[in-house]
């Protein structure tokens, strides 16, 4: 632009717009004070969805698909997290689908609090979509029962565990999931084959904290 001087602006201490917007000078700038009255509970539980806050010792459930006995990558990432969270001052539930039935409900694994329950899904037989309501609350009075609340719920490897935990969390336990590679590279194709498990996932990744 015509009489325009980079040098003279310099020297008069003008720089580009800050951060609020306004052209000022850069050694004025300060950024807008805080209003306490507006800052966030240290409780995760009063924060907003997808927001929460790690403060101090936590009650954190680990939802794997699977988890010991059985053998597998997610099944020891969940392990090496709940002794990493252990280890930092948290206390570590490890909820997982109980498959099958002849495993224990209440168990320990390494110091590791299991439990677990049976979060079955209908398939595609008409009787057992009509009554999936009627299973799907007895899955949800099951995680009332294990306890008190948990400050947050960490899925690994989204399955059968995601509706339910979805509906149980909704607006008062943040949610963590955390995928592995299933959607394209389950051994079986199971999001492939099934609408539920595609619904389920879509449900739970949008209703996720993370």
């Amino acid at each position: 632009r015509q009489g325009h001087d980079p040098a003279k602006r310099a020297q008069k201490g003008w720089g580009p717009k800050d951060f609020s917007g306004h052209v000022g000078r850069c050694d004025q700038a300060s950024p807008p004070k805080a209003d306490a009255s507006r800052r966030p509970s240290a409780s995760p539980r009063a924060l907003e969805p997808g927001a929460f806050m790690l403060t101090g010792p936590m009650r954190i459930w680990l939802a794997p698909s699977a988890f010991h006995p059985s053998r597998g990558g997610v099944e020891e990432l969940t392990l090496q997290l709940a002794r990493e969270y252990q280890g930092r001052g948290h206390d570590v539930t490890v909820v997982v689908h109980r498959h099958p039935d002849s495993l224990p409900a209440n168990d320990e694994v390494e110091g590791v609090a299991v439990r677990r329950i049976r979060m079955d899904l209908p398939g595609r037989h008409p009787r057992a979509l009509v009554r999936y309501p009627v299973e799907l609350s007895r899955q949800l009075r099951e995680l009332d029962s294990i306890g008190p609340r948990p400050d947050v719920v960490h899925v690994q490897c989204p399955a059968n565990q995601v509706l339910p935990l979805t509906l149980w969390c909704r607006r008062r336990t943040p949610r963590v999931v955390t995928t592995h590679g299933e959607v394209a590279m389950d051994a079986d194709a199971v999001y492939q084959h099934s609408a539920l498990m595609r619904l389920s996932l879509r449900l739970g990744g949008r209703a996720a904290a993370a």
